[in-house]
């Protein structure tokens, strides 16, 4: 019996191949794969938005400071470092 080995190179465009399998997938099949791969997803419509559609202006510094206390929980005679702390538990 007699083998042969035969090598050869091919090149495969998967540009192509991507954007059909991009355009098959719902969204919500997409997301699963991204967030199986460690990874996390936030929907534009599900965004956390203080005051709705209205952006968030701070005029003072003071106007910021009470924003991230209301945030954090903790009042608004709380250090900064203890403000900051509790942010940075509340953080993944």
């Amino acid at each position: 019996m007699r083998t042969v080995e035969i090598m050869t190179e091919v090149e495969v465009d998967l540009d192509d191949y991507v954007d059909e399998i991009l355009e098959e997938c719902d969204d919500d099949e997409l997301i699963k794969e991204v967030e199986k791969r460690g990874h996390r997803v936030y929907r534009k419509g599900n965004r956390v938005v203080a005051f709705g559609d209205q952006p968030v202006n701070f005029n003072f510094p003071e106007d910021l400071r009470r924003f991230l206390c209301d945030i954090a929980g903790v009042g608004y005679y709380t250090s900064n470092e203890t403000l900051l702390n509790e942010i940075k538990s509340k953080l993944p």
